[in-house]
């Protein structure tokens, strides 16, 4: 750790938001963010550092949180037996969907959906002859676009 930050700081004359893992007095570990740059004697030779150390340990603890919650919610999204999607709030495509809504669409498995480019929209909204109502967004009401009634 302590030869990559030399190289860094020897490298470009400074660094910023450079994290490291400082030891306390105590034995403890502390996840710190640096800013440094070099200070330069009267020869132009480097001669020490001046900087300022930050404890991010919160934010890394929240980190790693989030990184676990959000595996968890990927483990449960991709296993569910109920066929999961989310698609491009403006084309209608499958951006992401697990095997249970690719088995329900009529493909394989997720992975030969999300490569077919599936328009959810196409395939199952603008079949039924009930309006499409898109709710309402920051920039705009909500919106109702009827369907042609479909030739009986």
């Amino acid at each position: 750790d302590r030869s990559a930050l030399l190289t860094a700081i020897f490298s470009s004359g400074y660094v910023r938001d450079y994290e490291l893992q400082l030891l306390k007095r105590d034995g403890s570990k502390v996840a710190a963010s640096l800013a440094a740059h070099l200070i330069y004697d009267s020869n132009g030779t480097p001669a020490g550092l001046a900087g300022a150390l930050r404890d991010i340990s919160d934010r890394k603890r929240t980190e790693d949180e989030l990184h676990a919650a959000e595996e968890s919610f990927r483990n449960i999204f991709l296993n569910s037996q109920t066929g999961l999607f989310r698609t491009d709030i403006k084309t209608g495509m499958v951006i992401e969907a697990n095997d249970s809504m690719a088995k329900f669409a009529g493909y394989k498995n997720r992975e030969e959906l999300l490569f077919s480019k599936f328009n959810i929209a196409e395939r199952y909204v603008l079949s039924r002859c009930a309006p499409i109502i898109v709710l309402d967004t920051p920039d705009r009401p909500p919106q109702r676009y009827p369907h042609p009634q479909p030739n009986l």
